[in-house]
């Protein structure tokens, strides 16, 4: 039997989370303008919907591998015009990125892709120890 992969789920609810992440949503949001736009979003990997809860009257679609998140089965029968991975493909491998981002071409060639990487800089881990918050 094949080892399934946990992958965890963002606590924005939580500190320090609640100031690192929501930093970084909130500067994704700011670059790629997505309160001005009336573009079909796809928040791959959307854990918490939090650009939902922040993007309250944008047309977003939430898709999660874990069931109690998603809004639906599978993101392969959606029309989409920006898809934001946040905190998604640091968990998968080359191969898989590759895969993945050639089927989100082919289901919507002129798709914006916005990509949410963090680095956990020193000021986070410090917070996180002070915190008592040991594992992530």
């Amino acid at each position: 039997m094949k080892e399934q992969t946990i992958f965890p789920t963002t606590n924005y609810s939580i500190f320090p989370h609640r100031y690192y992440f929501l930093s970084i949503i909130n500067n994704i949001i700011k670059i790629a303008d997505l309160e001005n736009t009336n573009k079909s979003i796809l928040d791959f990997g959307c854990g918490e919907k939090i650009f939902s809860k922040i993007l309250k009257n944008k047309k977003i679609i939430n898709y999660d591998i874990k069931p109690e998140y998603t809004e639906c089965e599978s993101y392969e029968d959606l029309h989409f015009d920006i898809v934001i991975f946040n905190h998604v493909l640091m968990y998968l491998t080359p191969n898989e990125i590759v895969q993945l981002l050639d089927k989100i071409k082919k289901i919507s060639p002129n798709c914006e892709i916005i990509a949410g990487i963090g680095k956990l800089n020193i000021i986070y881990k410090i917070a996180k120890t002070l915190a008592l918050h040991f594992s992530d």
